[in-house]
């Protein structure tokens, strides 16, 4: 029973830390003690000496116990920013460790002033506004988040933080399409397809990235999701 605990935590490290492998060097060392101990426990019979038991039983013990010690460890690295979908409050990563001795590189990342394209889609949003409650939706969190930087706009986020949370479903972003109380969607290839986005596509028009600015479409896409009616009339 203890050697199959030792096999199937450490091969749940494994899992768990395979969005950013962090602690791949660590795990090495763990799938070895994680060997040593299996083997010295499922070896150990009657007549086993206590040193064995205990080596063995030593060796699982760190075997579970070593990459949770190298997940908490990490935590007191501020250059460490955790997996690429996971919120962090911040601010953390090598850019935010070398701009705490290079002040200036604060402002070349330009956090506090938006780009000329997110400008360049809020004006045109903004200018084809007809009374929606929403001036737009976002496929996950990030790309509204440089847009309300620029503007304190009603935004409607998709998924949630990393574009997976199902809400709006697709009915209910229908019916929001459908009551007049959003218009424009904007998609991305960068996170997962959904019910909603999937019907985004069957169901709206994608607008050419020039008319609104854009030379080039990057990896975004803007839908506008009129109905049929309001296009006629």
């Amino acid at each position: 029973m203890a050697a199959s605990a030792i096999v199937l935590t450490v091969a749940w490290a494994f899992v768990l830390d395979r969005p950013t492998w962090f602690v791949s060097r660590l795990l090495v060392f763990a799938v070895i003690f994680a060997v040593c101990g299996t083997l010295g426990l499922w070896s150990s019979g009657s007549r086993a000496s206590q040193e064995l038991i205990r080596g063995s039983l030593a060796a699982g013990i760190a075997a579970t116990l070593l990459v949770p010690a190298g997940w908490a460890v990490s935590t007191l690295d501020p250059r460490y920013a955790g997996a690429a979908t996971s919120p962090t409050a911040g601010p953390v990563g090598e850019f935010h460790h070398r701009a705490l001795y290079d002040p200036s590189a604060l402002r070349r990342a330009g956090l506090d002033r938006p780009s000329a394209r997110d400008i360049a889609l809020l004006d045109y949003l903004i200018t084809h506004r007809r009374g929606e409650k929403y001036l737009l939706a976002t496929q996950a969190a990030y790309p509204a988040e440089r847009l309300l930087r620029a503007q304190a706009q009603p935004l409607l986020v998709m998924g949630g933080f990393t574009g997976k949370t199902p809400f709006p479903s697709a009915p209910e972003l229908g019916n929001l399409i459908a009551t007049h109380q959003l218009r424009y969607v904007l998609l991305t290839h960068l996170r997962p397809t959904t019910p909603a986005t999937t019907w985004v596509k069957s169901h709206c028009k994608r607008i050419r990235s020039g008319a609104y600015g854009w030379r080039t479409r990057g990896n975004f896409g803007l839908y506008d999701c009129r109905t049929p009616a309001d296009r006629r009339g």
